[in-house]
């Protein structure tokens, strides 16, 4: 019988899923592993400048490769990088967190003369206890003799349940010996799909879709984890049903598609997609995962909508188990197609030319940036840091399809640029990034990752001087008082920096600042050519300025907070 190591079953298992980069700083609990990739010709090593960028990053990985895997130290490895994991298990992105474990003899120093090992909290099992919350499965290698099956039922949860995972390895046993696998992982999974039950539930979602005279089809992030891409369009266009996406499903399909609504992002704002959705006699939606923005929608529609998604099926407020998203896709088929395309559909774009006004704002901005992308001959992914520009960020028209990333529901500002490195990893794709100052603050050592590794990303930061979204979620009444020089939160003030400085701070790539359409418009072009270094592009705007559909609802809430004033 063959045998390899832990470290080489691993990296057998991982190539197999198509996951052929390591993320992460490399520590000495897990240098043994790492000694192991570094002699391995097909899977490259990705170190970042800290373990948070490293979470980041493999997530934007897995979202595009169906795994993502990072590799850390105990203790101030793997707690660095927390929120990152956290934000996978919200938005159901495949990472694999590998922690090098404290070894045997560490534990027992530890228990026996009170010495704690390295990064040891003194508490036991505190890495494991903390990422037992923040994943879907999490395991210990403390059993020698099942160490390959312990692996494999863990990378088989990661891919068929589409979340990360945590395993474990006490740092002696990188290089313990195994049997190594004789066969291949996907061959192992055991599904729980109950065919009457699924048949069940597509006849009584057929009957409802059906008798309905307004259908839309609502897709989300699982149509996306599990490539079910060519199925969506075929039970779309076989049944000739208007469709709308979540942010986490934006470009599944090219967005000229004559079915597609648009991207209902927020309850916060009106667009004519939301009006729609809500507006709807037969909302299907299809692996969707509804954070705050959409809580008016599901409370209107709630008792009446299809829903289907990584956990949950349901008709109405009937659920059902073991009911499986592509099995009813592949299933979904109406007797009675509806006869013509939705003529009700509005385009929401972008409104403004790309030279109507001479002074940059959050509008035009965008609209610049649409403009560039759509004329370009080179293929680019668009990432949306959170930020007060992701409204608009749902709103750009992307040409290709699965070009879009951005982190809609667990929203932490400061994943999009990180996030952007992994995604680069997995396909290749340019990277254009809007980010806020505030959110690009936070992870600004990422331009050294991209410098190092060559990756031309093109980061447009707008540089507003405050952590706008706060501002905007916590007093909108700002934004309405903008004609009279209001005063912002004191705690939304953010430390003015050069950003198109940058460049020669960490030894690599440019950088530009950009106070109107046409120099930012210049600038992407210039960018365009820059193909192996990052480029940076500072654009000015001014505090006061929001996108124009959000004074809407920054005036809604002033009239409402003065009139309950006015009552007490």
């Amino acid at each position: 019988m063959k045998t390899i190591t832990v470290s080489e079953y691993i990296l057998h298992r991982l190539k197999e899923l198509n996951c052929n980069h390591i993320f992460g700083v490399p520590g000495t609990s897990c240098s043994d592993f790492y000694d192991f990739v570094a002699a391995d010709e097909q899977v490259h090593t990705i170190v970042t400048t800290n373990e948070l960028e490293a979470g980041y990053a493999a997530d934007g990985y897995a979202r595009y490769r169906g795994l993502g895997t990072l590799a850390v130290s105990y203790g101030v490895g793997t707690l660095s990088l927390a929120n990152a994991i956290a934000g996978a298990l919200v938005e159901r992105s495949p990472v694999l967190v590998l922690n090098g474990g404290p070894s045997v003899k560490d534990v027992e120093n530890e228990r026996n003369y009170g010495v704690l090992f390295s990064h040891s909290t003194g508490r036991s099992q505190s890495d494991l206890k903390v990422f037992q919350e923040v994943t879907i499965a999490s395991s210990v290698l403390n059993n020698r003799v099942d160490i390959p099956k312990k692996i494999d039922a863990l990378l088989l949860e990661a891919i068929n349940r589409s979340g990360p995972v945590y395993l474990e390895v006490p740092h002696h046993l990188w290089k313990f010996k195994v049997p190594a696998p004789a066969t291949m992982l996907h061959d192992q999974w055991q599904s729980s799909i109950d065919e009457g039950a699924n048949a069940q539930f597509i006849k009584m979602a057929t009957e409802l879709v059906q008798q309905a005279k307004k259908p839309v089809v609502y897709i989300g992030a699982a149509c996306v984890r599990f490539n079910l891409h060519t199925q969506i369009q075929e039970m779309l266009e076989a049944n000739n049903i208007p469709y709308a996406t979540t942010v986490l499903a934006k470009s599944i399909l090219k967005e000229d598609h004559p079915l597609y609504l648009g991207t209902y992002d927020t309850d916060l704002v009106v667009k004519p997609v939301r009006t729609q959705l809500e507006e709807s006699d037969c909302l299907i939606a299809l692996g969707c995962i509804f954070g705050v923005d959409q809580l008016t929608l599901i409370k209107k529609q709630y008792s009446t909508m299809v829903n289907l998604s990584f956990d949950e099926a349901r008709i109405g407020t009937r659920h059902f188990e073991n009911i499986d998203l592509a099995t009813f896709i592949n299933g979904f088929r109406l007797s009675n197609p509806r006869e013509s395309l939705p003529n009700e559909k509005v385009s929401e774009g972008m409104r403004h030319a790309v030279d109507e006004e001479p002074e940059l704002t959050q509008d035009t901005l965008f609209s610049v940036v649409n403009h560039f992308i759509k004329r370009s001959t080179t293929d680019w992914q668009t990432v949306l840091d959170t930020c007060l520009g992701s409204f608009l960020g749902a709103d750009l028209h992307m040409k290709k399809a699965n070009t879009y990333l951005a982190n809609p529901v667990w929203l932490s500002i400061g994943h999009g640029t990180p996030a952007a490195l992994g995604s680069y990893c997995a396909n290749g794709l340019r990277p254009v990034i809007l980010t806020g100052d505030g959110g690009f603050q936070m992870v600004v050592q990422t331009i050294s990752s991209f410098v190092k590794y060559n990756i031309p990303a093109v980061i447009i930061i707008l540089d507003n001087g405050t952590y706008a979204i706060e501002q905007f979620l916590i007093d909108p009444c700002y934004f309405e008082k903008a004609g009279i020089e209001p005063m912002p939160l004191p705690y939304v003030d953010l430390h003015s920096w050069n950003y198109e400085k940058m460049p020669e701070l960490f030894a690599g790539g440019s950088g530009f600042r950009v106070r109107t359409n046409k120099e930012l418009l210049t600038a992407l072009q210039v960018a365009e050519s820059t193909e192996t270094k990052p480029v940076i592009i500072a654009a000015s705007l001014k505090t006061t300025d929001i996108p124009a559909y959000t004074y809407q609802h920054a005036e809604d809430e002033c009239k409402r907070r003065r009139e309950t004033a006015e009552v007490n």
